[in-house]
């Protein structure tokens, strides 16, 4: 930060020791600055739209599912030293009887009642959306949108500044021929 506020006042003053190709490599870090910034705003515009999607989705999504009571028939252990348990299930919609499996961390024992999301017929287990994932979508897409964006801000200042230090070595090149051609 230092560095900026003194190339501004450089700049500010006009001083004859700073170089044109200075004023270039201030203005084009301050216009990366500005893209960044921009991208920020561009990033959370993103963001809200697609929150504002995804809790659409999310909504739609838990209008088709229903939470009911479930009695376990079975349990296995999903794999060796895991706390995770493949819980066997029956329920019971009218006369008909459905079977579905859930994987739960807790333990259950057979016999147990546990509540299971199905699907609107209720025929069968689903896994309903978390709201949270629709939070971390939506910054996931912000976060994104600010980084690419700043990525190729950076980027482009980055070969700017490229391009004019070979200019600043050109130049020193051709003062330093000049200082030691002979003047005879």
């Amino acid at each position: 930060m230092a560095w900026l506020r003194w190339r501004w006042t450089q700049l500010k003053a006009r001083s004859p020791l700073v170089r044109g190709t200075d004023r270039v490599e201030a203005a084009g870090l301050v216009a990366a600055i500005a893209i960044s910034a921009a991208m920020l705003i561009l990033g959370s515009v993103v963001g809200a739209g697609v929150q504002d999607s995804r809790m659409a989705d999310y909504r739609a999504h838990l209008a088709v599912r229903h939470q009911i009571t479930a009695t376990v028939v079975g349990t296995s252990p999903v794999r060796a030293r895991s706390s995770a348990t493949s819980v066997q299930t029956v329920w019971r919609t009218g006369i008909e009887e459905h079977t579905g499996t859930v994987i739960s961390t807790r333990p259950i024992g057979v016999g147990d009642r546990i509540a299971v999301w199905v699907n609107d017929s209720r025929s069968e287990i689903v896994t309903p959306m978390s709201a949270w994932q629709v939070s971390v979508d939506a910054l996931g897409a912000a976060l994104a949108v600010w980084l690419a964006g700043t990525a190729c801000a950076l980027g482009l200042f980055a070969l700017l500044r490229m391009g004019l230090r070979r200019s600043r070595f050109r130049q020193w090149e051709r003062a330093w021929s000049q200082l030691r051609a002979p003047t005879a």
